[in-house]
């Protein structure tokens, strides 16, 4: 029976970054050079995180949120 390759929860994609050369989104989850776009989702995660991903993708969110909301009011 042939091997198959599969990835159970995929990450990454649009890393954060401190810069455009070398990543995606910034702290705040902002995509560098699209003022008001957010990636909160597990594509900014470098590598995968060695458990299960929901309570990080969970905060990450929220995290970016609380900025969304500060930069809104």
């Amino acid at each position: 029976m042939p091997r198959k390759l599969a990835t159970v929860h995929p990450i990454g994609g649009a890393i954060i970054s401190k810069n455009i050369e070398t990543g995606v989104v910034n702290d705040k989850g902002e995509v560098f050079g699209v003022d008001g776009l957010y990636i909160c989702d597990s594509s900014v995660f470098p590598k995968a995180l060695g458990v299960p991903p929901s309570l990080s993708i969970a905060s990450w969110s929220r995290y970016v949120s609380h900025h969304i909301l500060e930069r809104l009011s």
